[in-house]
C-alpha cells in the first residue's frame, strides 16, 4: 500500500490527499493505472508524478467554487447599479459569464481576487484583457471598483448558468 512516503511535487503524500478528499485509505493501495494511465508500486511506496497530479486535480475539483471572502458590504446598491450599467452585457445579470462567448464567471469569486484582477486590467498589467473592458473601466472611481467587486463577490451561480448552448 502507499504508505505516505510517496510525495508529489508539493510534498503532499497521496495518503494525505486522500484523507483531505475523504477517500478511504484502502483506495490508495490499489494501482492507479487502471483509469489514469499511471502506476503505483505498493512495495516501494511510490507513484508516478502523473498519478499524484491526478489526485491533486481531484482534490481541487472537490473544493467549493464560491468564496466566503466578501467586501465590507456597505455600498452594495451602488455596486449593483455600476454592474447593471457596465458589466451585464458580457458577464451576465449576476456574473455568470458566458460559456459560448468566453466571458468568465465572476459571480461568487473571492473579493480580493476580483479586486486584483480588475486593477491589473485597469492598469494594463493583464495582457489578455478585453480591450473594450479596459476602455470602459478607465473611468471607474475607487468607490465604483470597491462597490461593484463587493456586489459581484456576493452573487451565486444558478442552475443552467453555465450551459454551453447559451
Amino acid at each position: 500500500a502507499l504508505d505516505g512516503i510517496c510525495r508529489g511535487p508539493h510534498g503532499v503524500s497521496v495518503r494525505q490527499l486522500a484523507s483531505w478528499m475523504s477517500i478511504p485509505a484502502a483506495a490508495t493501495a490499489a494501482p492507479m493505472g487502471a483509469t489514469t494511465g499511471t502506476t503505483a508500486s505498493a512495495a516501494a511506496g511510490t507513484a508516478t508524478e502523473t498519478g499524484v497530479l491526478t489526485m491533486h486535480a481531484a482534490a481541487m475539483a472537490a473544493l467549493p467554487m464560491a468564496s466566503t471572502i466578501k467586501g465590507e458590504g456597505n455600498d452594495l446598491e451602488h455596486g449593483e447599479k455600476i454592474y447593471a450599467e457596465n458589466c451585464v452585457r458580457c458577464h451576465g445579470d449576476h456574473g455568470q459569464g458566458s460559456f459560448k462567448n468566453y466571458y468568465p464567471v465572476i459571480a461568487g469569486q473571492n473579493y480580493h481576487y476580483l479586486l486584483r484582477q480588475f486593477l491589473w486590467i485597469k492598469e494594463g498589467k493583464r495582457r489578455n484583457a478585453n480591450p473594450e473592458m479596459v476602455e470602459q473601466i478607465a473611468r471607474f472611481s475607487e468607490r465604483d471598483i470597491l462597490a461593484v467587486m463587493d456586489w459581484v463577490s456576493r452573487q451565486t451561480m444558478r442552475p443552467g448558468d453555465w450551459d454551453p448552448n447559451k
